[in-house]
């Protein structure tokens, strides 16, 4: 299966009508989506983080991503020491790419990497598998919070780690419940928030946003959009979160600068053309090297 594009730009009203309904009844209804969502959890199989308490980086992405990207994320951040743990939710799996997932949990262990991968249904329900994609992460993100180790910090596989990401994290979030890209020029209701970049901290309230946001995806998920709906759920449920209490922090373009600042911790590159950016390949180029000579390492 191809992740394909969709070639719409904005949901209709009608759908964002329905969107902002069903963020609303998914913070206030704890049953609301949750058989479907814990079905999604219940198709999802491989190891679950023993962070011990560190932060942990949730990424997701199909094959064709995690060979492109996700081997260099995981070589930068290796090389940034950074001490967050990373783990790769993988969807649409395939036989290869968990084969190399394994060799890449055998060499750092199962405190510093993890993965799992999902054999939902939900694309099937989808004319565009890219739809589902972008919101696997923040779904399977859920069950991660509900172990109450680390705050989990979702960050696109498409990014270089260039900095230890600790102390930014500590500095946004402080006595917050999440952070998030807040874009406040944006008009586009689809735009209004990047989800690039998400913080969710083990307070009750994060629980509880993190609980909400992955049944609400689901649930709309299986109606069928033809349009992304990540960023607009995250805009929609934040809004009505902060009504009932919910502190949340925002955050520029650290985690996922697609301007390749040289102070920002992580580079990301949004759009194929920034994927292009000189300074963007030399850096893949670094950690491709490094991650090649990981893999040699983890080879009986």
């Amino acid at each position: 299966m191809v992740a394909l594009g969709s070639p719409f730009k904005e949901h209709s009203p009608t759908a964002l009508r329905m969107i902002r309904a069903d963020c609303e009844r998914s913070w206030h209804d704890p049953d609301f989506g949750r058989a479907e969502r814990d079905a999604y959890h219940a198709q999802t199989e491989g190891t679950l983080p023993q962070a011990a308490g560190a932060d942990i980086l949730v990424l997701s992405c199909d094959p064709g991503y995690f060979n492109r990207f996700g081997t260099n994320f995981i070589a930068s951040h290796d090389a940034a020491e950074d001490a967050s743990a990373i783990h790769i939710h993988l969807t649409l799996p395939d036989d290869p790419s968990i084969q190399i997932l394994e060799k890449i949990q055998n060499h750092f262990g199962p405190k510093k990497f993890s993965f799992t991968f999902s054999k939902s249904e939900i694309p099937r329900y989808l004319k565009y598998n890219g739809v589902y994609l972008t919101c696997a992460r923040f779904i399977h993100t859920h069950k991660l919070m509900t172990m109450h180790q680390g705050r989990c910090v979702n960050i696109d596989i498409d990014s270089i780690v260039r900095a230890p990401i600790q102390s930014f994290v500590n500095a946004t979030l402080q006595d917050k419940d999440i952070a998030y890209i807040r874009r406040w020029s944006r008009l586009k209701t689809s735009r209004k928030v990047l989800a690039s970049a998400l913080i969710q901290a083990q307070s009750d309230f994060g629980l509880r946003f993190s609980d909400a946001l992955s049944r609400c995806l689901v649930q709309i998920l299986l109606k069928g959009p033809q349009y992304h709906i990540d960023q607009t759920v995250l805009y929609y449920l934040t809004r009505t979160a902060q009504r009932s209490g919910l502190k949340a922090a925002t955050m520029g373009l650290e985690l996922a600068d697609h301007h390749f600042k040289a102070t920002s911790p992580v580079w990301s590159a949004k759009g194929r053309k920034r994927k292009q950016n000189l300074a963007f390949l030399q850096a893949a180029e670094d950690a491709d090297r490094k991650f090649k000579k990981i893999l040699a390492k983890s080879d009986p």
